[in-house]
């Protein structure tokens, strides 16, 4: 099952995973897909995999191919509920969950904490950073 919901307001998408049939993959695509089109490129997401012991690797091949058609929508700026994954444990100072990854050549940050409340801290802090960042921008243009 899929459960997608979107905030106008923040600009921001909520997608949560839960093993489901893959024959319903196509049409969750398209779910998420029409639910980044009401948001605004520069958008950023919060998932969530419900029950991490039941992922293989068609269900890694499907969130891969879900991240993909986000960020060609404009994804900005992302955050996954639960334990970071080992590359992040890796590559983290301190093991800390706000250590920010970049994966492949995407130019979206992706964080992991470990409730959604942490989520959206860590993403409200982000986009004030963002407002800031361009009204100086536009002060000094």
């Amino acid at each position: 099952m899929l459960d997608i919901k979107i905030n106008l307001l923040k600009n921001r998408l909520y997608i949560t995973y839960s093993p489901y049939p893959e024959s319903s993959w196509e049409k969750s695509i398209y779910a998420i897909k029409n639910a980044a089109d009401k948001l605004s490129p520069g958008f950023s997401c919060v998932t969530r995999v419900t029950d991490i012991r039941n992922i293989d690797d068609n269900i890694i091949r499907f969130i891969r191919q879900a991240r993909k058609m986000l960020l060609d929508k404009g994804m900005a700026r992302a955050v996954r509920i639960g334990e970071p994954s080992r590359r992040e444990t890796r590559s983290a100072n301190g093991n800390d969950p706000e250590t920010e990854n970049r994966y492949g050549n995407c130019k979206c940050r992706i964080s992991t904490a470990d409730t959604p409340e942490k989520a959206e801290i860590i993403l409200d802090r982000w986009e004030k950073t963002r407002e800031k960042a361009s009204t100086q921008k536009h002060k000094s243009a």
